[in-house]
């Protein structure tokens, strides 16, 4: 399901970012208590870098959103 970037991460003032919700990406699993600024690699991506776009995810059936790839608007 596409949906957009902001749907899943929350951006704060200092440029970084919060997953609304538990995710999933490249088998890493983050909770809503982590944030992070863009240049760090979670599961082998740069979610920060990813602002503005929108995201590829399914959701599992124990609410964990997987996020699988990104459109360049």
């Amino acid at each position: 399901m596409r949906v957009p970037y902001s749907r899943i991460f929350e951006a704060s003032a200092n440029g970084s970012v919060s997953p609304k919700m538990t995710i999933q990406v490249g088998g890493v699993t983050i909770g809503t208590a982590a944030s992070f600024l863009q240049g760090a690699l979670l599961g082998g991506i740069d979610l920060a870098a990813l602002q503005g776009k929108d995201l590829e995810v399914e959701q599992t059936a124990d609410d964990v959103v997987v996020i699988s790839g990104h459109y360049d608007l």
